[in-house]
């Protein structure tokens, strides 16, 4: 082998490791080292109301990109200013899932390509929204107003109270999602265990009027059980009627 012959086989490793390593930062999993972002959530556990969020140094071309929620996770994807965000819908995240996101040719209104991302959380339902959650919620999704800005709100073994879409505007009528956290005991009857049910709706319905939110006039509730297998009966399913509580 002459000479010329080694520079271009050495000439050929060099672009090969470079083309590697280009590739691998170009598909960085961890997202706080990523030259293009400021900050992103969640990290690695996320409310299930929780929406995703990065912020990049500056606005991003909402023209293009794609992101990808595995499991499948129902939602929508917002490009808007410095922030892509994906808003889950009701259920959007199922309490003790994990999930795993990827972001795909997503770039900067100034052309910098982001390239491949990726992130990954746990759906849990005692986590709270983090700071960054709660600016693009204020931003783009609720607006100065303190009953949203309380939810979502739980009382423990009872109730949690979330919205039915996280952008709700700030006047009503406002879209609320009620939960029953009762949990029926194993000598439990059913009749029992209907009735504390009952009792948890009713609780989640006192407080909503303690924030100044007429249930009949200013919100349209829909409620669910947490525990949904536990026979056929009135309050198993989705939608219960809210005037049952009066």
């Amino acid at each position: 082998m002459n000479k010329r012959s080694r520079k271009l086989i050495l000439l050929a490793i060099v672009v090969i490791a470079a083309t590697v390593f280009l590739i691998s930062q170009s598909s960085k999993t961890n997202l706080a080292d990523h030259p293009l972002i400021i900050n992103h959530s969640p990290s690695e556990k996320n409310s299930p109301d929780g929406p995703i969020v990065i912020q990049a140094i500056e606005p991003v071309d909402p023209s293009r990109g794609t992101l990808t929620i595995t499991p499948e996770a129902s939602g929508e994807t917002q490009v808007i200013d410095e922030y892509i965000i994906f808003w889950p819908h009701q259920e959007g995240f199922v309490d003790g899932t994990g999930y795993t996101v990827k972001f795909d040719n997503y770039r900067t209104t100034s052309g910098k390509e982001f390239g491949a991302m990726t992130t990954k959380f746990a759906s849990d339902n005692s986590t709270e929204h983090t700071a960054l959650q709660t600016e693009v919620l204020g931003l783009y999704g609720r607006t100065n107003n303190p009953f949203l800005d309380g939810l979502p709100f739980t009382e423990p073994y009872l109730f949690r109270i979330s919205l039915l879409d996280n952008r709700q505007t700030a006047k009503p009528p406002y879209g609320l999602f009620v939960e029953t956290l009762v949990i029926q005991g194993r000598s439990e009857t059913i009749e029992s265990f209907n009735a504390n049910t009952l009792k948890a709706k009713e609780a989640a319905t006192k407080w909503i009027k303690s924030q100044g939110v007429n249930p009949e006039t200013d919100a349209t509730i829909v409620y669910r059980l947490d525990y949904s297998d536990v026979g056929d009966d009135e309050f198993t399913g989705d939608g219960a009627d809210p005037a049952d509580l009066n």
